[in-house]
């Protein structure tokens, strides 16, 4: 008997217990590890999973070894199907499309007659028992048996199949790695093999690609194969070189930030200080020509204060040199030797007492020294019959100059003759 054994390898320490699964399809097998098929099993591939309580892991698909590859032909292609073995002389020629016949030929009657679909679209080789379909359509696929002189030779199984579709990629990032994702519509196009790349590298993978920060490849894509087309996606930089870039950009953008706030701070703080310098000056300067002006203004105080005290002290009490000099000039004047004198025109009150009194006694050295030195206590009565006495220095010099001779023989004939005058 000829069989095949297939085993589930892998690796299960720490991963206890782990139960084995066979499956083709949607159809389980067996859950030892090792699985026996023969000639008879029909399934067209095998697979084998571990599953422990917490996680679930299956393998490639395995083909079947007691069947060919199967025949991959994408929409609308053509497909030959050919017989393994060929037994000469061909007497009859019959391809079933799984349970039904397709197309069949005998020779006796020279004739091939085709069914369903493959009347319009198959063609049968009697020479070479190959089985030719036209603009294929998946219904189209399944098993094709060919049975030459009613033995059966060799089984086919054509799969048509689509094309695949352009993928993306999607990312999706924690602190240490990066799950990267290739995502498309593969309907209808299995069995689809996902490939990852980056520059000259190649990985063969699955839908899903982890990688950290070890990982120094600036980029990434990802593809879809099948046995009939292959397409990839765009380039994805990888995320961590470009978390990097971004960093260094937004590092560079606040530094440059933070220097170009560091230059308008101290440049306001300049021109901040310059209006203070200046301001400080034009307050020094200020305060300067304040304190001059007040400097100013204090000396002339004293003179004001000065002033003020003396023309006060002059109202209060008059000024008694005047009132000394008075008589002496008034003696002076009644002189008989000196005429032609000359002196301002006052009336003082010796003159006054001289017109009232005709009788004047002799005049004493008392008298005159009484006359000198007024006493305050008189003034009051001095006044009284003294008529106002213009400051000599207010008089104009020229009425002092100028004399009226009237005056002088009057004053003269008014002071008797005996009249002593002491100077």
């Amino acid at each position: 008997m000829i069989y095949c054994v297939l085993t589930c390898n892998g690796d299960t320490t720490g991963a206890e217990p782990v139960t084995y699964r066979w499956t083709s399809g949607d159809k389980s097998l067996s859950s030892a590890k090792e699985h026996k098929i023969t000639k008879e099993d029909n399934e067209l591939w095998f697979s084998c999973a571990f599953e422990n309580p917490v996680s679930f892991n299956s393998s490639e698909k395995v083909r079947n070894p007691f069947n060919k590859e199967p025949l991959y032909r994408k929409i609308g292609d053509k497909a030959v199907l050919t017989p393994d073995s060929v037994v000469n002389p061909i007497k009859s020629i019959a391809w079933t499309h799984g349970p039904s016949i397709a197309m069949e030929w005998f020779r006796n009657g020279d004739e091939t007659s085709s069914y369903r679909q493959f009347k319009d679209r198959g063609s049968l080789n009697t020479s070479t028992g190959a089985l030719t379909i036209t603009g294929l359509t998946p219904d189209d696929s399944g098993n094709y048996t060919v049975e030459i002189n009613n033995k059966v030779t060799s089984k086919t199984e054509l799969l048509v199949i689509s094309l695949v579709s352009k993928p993306t990629v999607s990312v999706w990032c924690v602190m240490i790695y990066c799950i990267l994702t290739c995502n498309g519509d593969t309907t209808g196009a299995e069995p689809v093999t996902y490939w990852w790349t980056s520059g000259n590298t190649t990985w063969s993978s699955t839908k899903e690609h982890k990688i950290t920060m070890e990982d120094k490849e600036p980029w990434f894509c990802c593809a879809f194969e099948n046995p009939v087309s292959f397409n990839s996606s765009e380039k994805v930089p990888n995320p961590f070189i470009k978390w990097v870039l971004i960093w260094t950009f937004i590092f560079i953008a606040v530094f440059i930030l933070v220097v170009c706030i560091i230059i308008i701070y101290f440049r306001c703080t300049r021109r901040a200080r310059e209006a203070q310098r200046r301001w400080q000056e034009f307050l020094q300067r200020w305060d300067k020509e304040f304190q001059e002006m007040l400097d100013k203004v204090n000396s002339k105080i004293p003179e004001i204060n000065k002033t003020s005290t003396q023309d006060l002290e002059t109202a209060e009490s008059p000024d008694t040199s005047n009132e000394t000099e008075r008589p002496a000039s008034l003696v002076e004047e009644t002189s008989p030797q000196d005429t032609t004198s000359t002196g301002p025109p006052e009336t003082s009150n010796e003159t006054e007492r001289s017109t009232t009194s005709p009788d004047v006694p002799e005049t004493s050295t008392q008298d005159l020294e009484t006359a000198e030195s007024p006493d305050p206590s008189n003034e009051t009565e001095m006044s009284v019959l003294l008529p106002p006495v213009e400051n000599p220095s207010t008089q104009d010099p020229t009425s002092v100059v100028t004399q009226d001779p009237s005056n002088e023989t009057e004053e003269s004939a008014m002071i008797p003759d005996n009249a002593e005058t002491r100077c």
